[in-house]
């Protein structure tokens, strides 16, 4: 054993020194192999089209998966997951930038917004709001002096994450009010962004870890995206992006859009605080070709001027986000989103000059000394000042009330209820004292019948539920409200300001209260009854009783109205006593608006008869009325209905809030609300005979019945609201304010 060891060991030495030899020969060969690829692959961004041909060919750049898209149209790797402005974004209050709703009331003449103005943020804070909304007054107030020629040629854009639309809409409506035109986008920016991506600091990170974590934060790398989405959803040709702690100090924004602008430009840091030397590693050979000297001057992306068509056509933000994942693996800049614009940008980019004054040490106390500069924009700005910075909070007047609100009229209790609906958006307060004093009042509104003379013309005065008799002229108030179409373009027609609502007021629930409708299959209870519901003017129910003769399911009638004492007629549409109907299937609920939500959360149907039935058939009715049409145009059976012109859906909105299922008739109003979107919201009975078939349908399907709940609870939530209503008042009052005369 020991000769064999002898003997086995010089094999062992050769073999053990040829391993080694083919390891080193090995790890030669991948260091050589991974310095020809890190060669190719280094991102120099030279300009022209050679740096632009071998960016694209050998950079490597984060695509991202099918689950980061949001918007299916966005072009590579821009506008991940961007809300998509016809569907995610919003108008302050909650209206999207493009609805049917558009089309009501007096037209708001379609703008073609010549510039744009984005900002984007990730809220952190409570003062960062706060900076924002001072930038935002900043922005109205100083650099377009409130002049509605400037306001009307700006579209805002403010793009968050981290804060719920309700806080921004109560923090940005007094803007909205005055003119500006700010839509609101909801964006996961750690989506959007490349997510290959790094923040380096200078020598010890652990002491600089709240200021890297804060320059890591998505939200700031965002302006990189900007291009494409204002691109393809509203055809931008340029925007300006600011940060939220920016000021206006003088009038001039538009100068700043002057054509023909350059790719990009920028405000530029002082020497002593950043230059190129201090923040490149400007001898790596990634960029030490691109021609850098160490006193080239940072700029400062907060205020950025961006040419779209420039910046997409070179490819811009591919370009950046090449140099991000290059970052990532090798630190290449110190701190964070700056310094690949630099490298990007190279040579290609403009300084706004003065026009961006430098804030560092200045605050409210020193903040007016500055505006001499003749900058047009401060930043950095922290502080949160009183005084002209400060907007005024819009003062609401209203008329002394003559009644307390329990004992006022539907639509006087309904207009009071939106009045402050408005207000509460506004972040504002109603006064009920002031009409004598209306020049201090930013809106004025009078309810049903209380008419006023609208002397003062520097407030805008709205009239609620005016004089809608066809002989009416035309009021003495900016706006009436109408609650239906037909009188919307009734007062249209006579040159009257109009705002269309729906009258509505917010479901008052009670302890127990049920919002879906039960979807029991009551075929199989043969005791059980189907719960049909009516309230309202008991007027209305009257043509609608014979049609519930005959009906061969078991049922009770609950109706809610007012004077139930009074009792009302049951004969059948012959003129005889129903012998159907008799008292023990109707119970009778005086009506009691505090209690109404209450009276009709447990129906299974709700009736909203809307038409004057006729007595004689459809023939007859044609031939009857023949003489008062246009000769030549009528048929023997054309169908005549006899509609009430001012009746809107208030008593099928209360169903829907309540998810219960509605049958109506085909008046107007209840066709327009009968569908939404493609989905049936109501049964609609064309025929008389109809009641009684659908009533039965409703009675033996349970999931026609849940669809038709479902359907409506749903539209009403977002449509049948005080706060939509206020939001539909405050975007027309906003539309007033920008097309006034300038």
């Amino acid at each position: 054993e020991e000769e064999q060891g002898k003997q086995l060991r010089p094999h062992n030495i050769m073999r053990r020194a040829r391993w080694r030899v083919s390891t080193l020969c090995m790890c030669m060969f991948v260091g050589a192999v991974l310095s020809i690829v890190n060669f190719i692959s280094r991102p120099s961004l030279l300009s022209g089209e050679a740096a632009e041909r071998r960016t694209k060919e050998t950079i490597v750049v984060h695509r991202p998966t099918e689950e980061e898209h949001h918007v299916p149209t966005a072009s590579r790797s821009e506008s991940r997951d961007i809300a998509n402005p016809t569907q995610h974004s919003f108008r302050v209050g909650g209206l999207q930038p493009d609805t049917h709703e558009d089309l009501e009331g007096t037209p708001c003449p379609t703008a073609t917004y010549a510039e744009h103005v984005v900002y984007a943020f990730e809220a952190h804070d409570e003062n960062q709001l706060k900076i924002l909304r001072q930038s935002v007054w900043s922005l109205h107030s100083v650099g377009c002096r409130g002049v509605v020629g400037c306001i009307k040629t700006l579209q805002i854009h403010i793009f968050y994450d981290g804060v719920g639309r309700q806080v921004l809409d109560r923090l940005l409506a007094p803007f909205v009010l005055r003119g500006l035109n700010i839509l609101l986008h909801p964006t996961r920016f750690d989506r959007v962004v490349a997510k290959r991506r790094h923040v380096w600091g200078y020598g010890n990170q652990l002491s600089q870890q709240s200021s890297l974590l804060k320059l890591s934060l998505a939200a700031n790398y965002f302006r990189f995206y900007a291009a494409s989405f204002l691109k393809e959803h509203f055809d931008a040709k340029s925007f300006m992006y600011l940060d939220t702690d920016t000021l206006f100090l003088n009038p001039g924004i538009l100068s700043l859009f002057e054509r023909p602008l350059p790719l990009a430009s920028f405000g530029t840091q002082e020497l002593a605080n950043c230059n190129a030397g201090k923040m490149l590693l400007l001898h790596d050979p990634r960029i030490s070709d691109l021609g850098f000297t160490p006193g080239d001057p940072c700029l400062a992306p907060s205020v950025m001027l961006v040419n779209i068509t420039l910046w997409m056509s070179r490819n811009v933000t591919q370009r950046v986000e090449a140099l991000l994942a290059s970052n990532r693996e090798k630190k290449l800049w110190h701190l964070g989103s700056m310094p690949p614009l630099m490298i990007a940008l190279h040579g290609n980019w403009m300084s706004l000059g003065k026009n961006v004054v430098d804030g560092k040490g200045i605050s409210c106390s020193n903040v007016e000394g500055t505006v001499s500069s003749g900058g047009l924009i401060l930043h950095p700005f922290k502080d949160v000042c009183g005084g002209r910075l400060a907007p005024a909070t819009p003062r609401i007047c209203t008329p002394p009330p003559t009644a307390s609100t329990k004992s006022l009229i539907s639509s006087q209790r309904i207009a009071a209820m939106i009045t402050h609906a408005l207000a509460k958006l506004l972040s504002a307060k109603v006064s009920s004292d002031a009409l004598t004093r209306a020049s201090e009042c930013d809106l004025v509104f009078n309810g049903p019948g209380n008419l006023f003379n609208s002397s003062d013309r520097r407030s805008t005065w709205i009239q609620f539920k005016p004089n809608n008799q066809e002989t009416a002229h035309k009021q003495d108030a900016h706006f009436v409200i109408a609650d239906n179409e037909y009188m919307d373009q009734s007062w249209q027609l006579k040159d009257q300001g109009v705002i269309r609502l729906n009258f509505v007021e917010d479901v008052r629930l009670g302890v127990g209260t049920k919002r879906t409708s039960r979807n029991t299959d009551l075929k199989s209870v043969t005791s059980q009854s189907l719960l049909l519901c009516y309230h309202g003017n008991p007027m209305h129910i009257h043509s609608l009783l014979p049609k519930l003769d005959n009906l061969t399911r078991p049922f009770k009638l609950r109706v809610v109205t007012k004077g139930v004492k009074a009792g009302f007629p049951t004969v059948n549409d012959k003129g005889k006593v129903s012998t159907f109907i008799n008292p023990s299937q109707i119970e009778r609920i005086e009506y009691d608006q505090s209690k109404i939500y209450k009276h009709l959360e447990d129906c299974d149907v709700g009736l909203v008869p809307v038409e004057v039935q006729p007595v004689v058939s459809v023939g007859k009715l044609a031939e009857g009325t023949q003489g008062l049409f246009q000769f030549g145009d009528t048929q023997p059976e054309d169908v005549v209905r006899r509609c009430k012109r001012t009746s809107n859906a208030g008593r099928a909105f209360v169903f829907m809030q309540l998810g219960v299922p509605v049958i109506t008739d085909a008046c107007p109003q209840s066709l327009q609300f009968s569908l939404h979107n493609g989905d049936p919201l109501a049964l609609v009975a064309h025929r008389p005979e109809m009641w009684r078939e659908l009533i039965e349908r409703l009675y033996a399907d349970p999931r026609l019945r849940h669809k038709l709940s479902e359907n409506s609870r749903r539209f009403a939530e977002v449509h049948l609201t005080t706060s939509r209503q206020a939001a539909k008042l405050l975007d027309r009052l906003s539309c007033h304010t920008r097309n006034q005369q300038t």
